[in-house]
């Protein structure tokens, strides 16, 4: 390993929402970390949460109390704002990092000045052994069709080289300051999903490389804060990957997109009468729906 002196610092910024606490294996990953604890910060944004007192050998810890519902995204400039890293190491609480995950993620990241974000290999939290399907790179993004192409579990699974890709997931995302401060942060519209996909695409329209490290392994339980079964999340999946094509996609797939979303509307107006079952589930998707058309978002009281 490099003298310490030669690692760069890094901010590790993790927004907790309602909770009092941070999940152990979390918190032992962070503590087993083989990077120098004197160039380590960890900033916790709490959202409607107080984390009780923890000690992680030598990494100061900064607390950010927010006591009101606050977006993914504005939660993590907030915190970025307030730290003092030259890197930001973007983490979801849910998470479980190897010991060498955020080495190997400095040593690619510092290795070519045209890359500007990178990301680990996830793992499944509750099958270690195979590939998450919450992280799934993206390999491909076509703005004519809005289609989009992610790494299959089996290919990423066998991967042994670093690998450029369109985007890495925000559970676990290493990027320079400098980069955050260029493109003015995360795009608090989103308030949450999609929001990490939006940050990788405008780094790429500069010319710059996303990087999957599969070195670097994470374990990641996933839909920990929102819920697995929570509907809300048929509400801002669909919401805001229309608002990622209208940024992103050129006019043609806009067009596609519009069409595809009217077929399935009416699929789930169907759903919504004959379903009794996925009624609320259909409800959010087709208020996701109506809330991007009205360029508007639900307050939604149950997440």
């Amino acid at each position: 390993m490099k003298r310490s002196d030669c690692y760069p610092t890094v901010s590790i910024v993790i927004p907790v929402y309602n909770s009092n606490y941070l999940p152990a294996p979390l918190l032992k990953s962070l503590k087993q970390l083989a990077y120098p604890k004197n160039k380590l910060e960890i900033i916790l944004v709490e959202i409607l949460s107080h984390v009780k007192d923890i000690r992680l050998n030598e990494i100061k810890i900064k607390n950010i109390l927010i006591n009101q519902k606050t977006g993914y995204s504005e939660a993590a400039n907030r915190g970025i704002e307030e730290s003092a890293g030259d890197f930001i190491l973007l983490l979801n609480p849910d998470v479980q990092l190897d010991t060498l995950t955020l080495k190997y993620l400095i040593d690619c990241i510092t290795g070519d000045k045209r890359i500007a974000i990178v990301g680990p290999r996830a793992y499944s939290m509750l099958q270690p052994n195979n590939i998450s399907g919450f992280d799934l790179p993206v390999s491909q993004f076509n703005r004519s069709l809005g289609v989009i192409k992610p790494i299959p579990s089996k290919n990423l699974g066998q991967l042994g080289t670093n690998i450029e890709v369109e985007w890495i997931s925000g559970s676990a995302m290493l990027f320079k300051r400098s980069l955050w401060k260029k493109l003015k942060g995360f795009d608090k519209q989103f308030f949450l999903y999609w929001e990490d996909a939006d940050f990788c695409i405008r780094a790429k329209k500069m010319g710059l490389k996303i990087i999957l490290v599969p070195q670097a392994k994470i374990w990641h339980q996933g839909s920990a804060s929102v819920g697995a079964d929570n509907p809300i999340k048929h509400y801002y999946l669909k919401r805001n990957s229309m608002i990622f094509l209208k940024k992103h996609a050129n006019f043609k797939g806009l067009l596609v997109e519009n069409f595809r979303t009217a077929v399935l509307v009416l699929a789930k107006i169907f759903r919504f009468i004959m379903q009794k079952h996925r009624r609320e589930e259909s409800y959010m998707y087709l208020l996701g729906v109506l809330d991007f058309y009205r360029g508007k978002t639900a307050n939604l009281d149950k997440l």
